[in-house]
């Protein structure tokens, strides 16, 4: 998984298994799949080119029939108010979030 090298909250929050490999890039993550060193969840255009290769493999899996949600966060510094750009923003994303 990505992370900064400082222990965060984040990375208990985004743990998706038991055992995991933390690096500082998506092409890393590539790199150590493609070293047989574990399984990883990448957005599909980092490894789109590495599957029509074909040195990486994507499963279909029973399970996963739909798109899942990715964690979207909106930070401002607090002495500063969100102008009419990053407003509209965050009225977006309030608006997505009652949606589901």
């Amino acid at each position: 998984m990505v992370a900064t090298r400082n222990d965060s909250k984040e990375k208990s929050r985004l743990r998706v298994a038991a055992d995991v490999w933390w690096v500082e890039s998506q092409w890393i993550i590539i790199e150590l799949v493609q070293r047989n060193l574990g399984w990883a969840l990448v957005p599909e255009h980092i490894v789109v080119d590495a599957l029509k290769e074909g040195s990486l493999v994507s499963p279909t899996l029973d399970f996963d029939k739909h798109s899942w949600p990715v964690a979207v966060e909106l930070v401002w510094h607090k002495e500063k108010p969100l102008g009419k750009a990053g407003t509209w923003l965050q009225q977006a994303i309030i608006a997505l979030d009652r949606q589901t």
